[in-house]
């Protein structure tokens, strides 16, 4: 870690504050990335009603992956799924797509996953990033996806619009209460320069 200052403690010693070592966010290449973002996944997300990792591998083939690291562990993922590719898990539960003017330029952001103690930053790093990836390697210009109503703050940080209304859904025979999510890729990547 990098000093970057110092400040006292209630006692009067100065004590030095460090730097977190930098993130760094690259699309998965191979399966050995692939690997890592899954048992990230695994590891935060299992027991989690919606968490579908047999399908996660037809869907992580299709979509692109991207892996948030700390000095080379993985902290944090997510994957966007184009939406004419019909594979999404939003399609699998009939969430209500229908409330969205959806063509070939939209994708299903999927698996934003991140470690408990990485923080907000980095996921909001990561969102960011894979915006930014998409809108220049890509024709996909907005994104769609699920969440539950204790993550909609969460999302709304990020720059994504939620429904004012929940949905209840189903997967694999556990009720799921979830809002629809959507926004601009653009205005997500301005927004993260600001």
């Amino acid at each position: 870690m990098r000093a970057v200052g110092t400040t006292s403690d209630r006692g009067g010693a100065a004590r030095t504050l460090e730097r977190p070592p930098a993130i760094s966010v690259r699309v998965v290449e191979g399966e050995s990335d692939l690997a890592k973002a899954r048992r990230l996944r695994r590891r935060v997300c299992a027991g989690e009603a919606w968490f579908d990792p047999e399908n996660d591998s037809v869907r992580d083939s299709v979509g692109y992956v991207w892996l948030a690291e700390r000095q080379g562990v993985p902290v944090a993922s997510a994957r966007a799924l184009p939406h004419a590719a019909g594979l999404g898990f939003s399609t699998e539960i009939d969430a209500p797509l229908h409330l969205l003017p959806l063509d070939e330029t939209w994708v299903e952001l999927g698996r934003l996953v991140a470690d408990p103690i990485s923080g907000f930053m980095t996921a909001q790093l990561l969102f960011a990033e894979c915006a930014h990836w998409l809108l220049k390697h890509t024709p996909y210009r907005r994104a769609y996806g699920l969440c539950d109503s204790q993550m909609v703050p969460y999302y709304t940080r990020f720059g994504l619009h939620a429904s004012e209304k929940g949905y209840h859904l189903s997967h694999g025979g556990h009720a799921l209460y979830s809002h629809l999510l959507h926004c601009d890729l653009e205005q997500i990547a301005q927004t993260s320069r600001a």
